[in-house]
């Protein structure tokens, strides 16, 4: 009988055990599909702020003026246009962080709807 209740116990411990780390293994998959979850989210937010970024680039492409505020990334005014992709291309990337600092100078509806979009997504 002793015998018997040893062996229950031992199985009862490997059962417990088995649990254990059952239970530690589900924990690391929450964790990383936690993970990938906000990685894909901040994925789909970047795409959308490239797909509206890359509407207005289509519409201020028309040598619509942009004016800076500060000097930090132009030494003055800048006419968009199609010989100036390059700095175009950083206007629009560093929106994120200087969207407060931007005016833009345009009369179309397209242009303000866009603009607007654009300051709404960045709160």
């Amino acid at each position: 009988m002793d015998h018997q209740e040893s062996l229950h116990n031992k199985f009862l411990n490997v059962m417990e055990l088995r649990d254990k780390e059952r239970i530690g293994q589900e924990e690391v998959w929450r964790e990383q599909e936690s993970g990938r979850a906000r990685r894909e989210s901040v994925a789909r937010a970047h795409d959308r702020e490239l797909a509206v970024a890359q509407s207005f680039i289509i519409v201020i492409s028309k040598n619509i003026k942009i004016l800076y505020s500060t000097k930090q990334f132009f030494n003055e005014t800048t006419t968009i246009g199609i010989n100036n992709g390059k700095n175009e291309f950083l206007a629009v990337r560093n929106l994120d962080h200087t969207v407060k600092k931007w005016l833009i100078v345009c009369e179309c509806e397209e242009c303000k709807s866009l603009w607007n979009s654009v300051v709404s997504m960045r709160g």
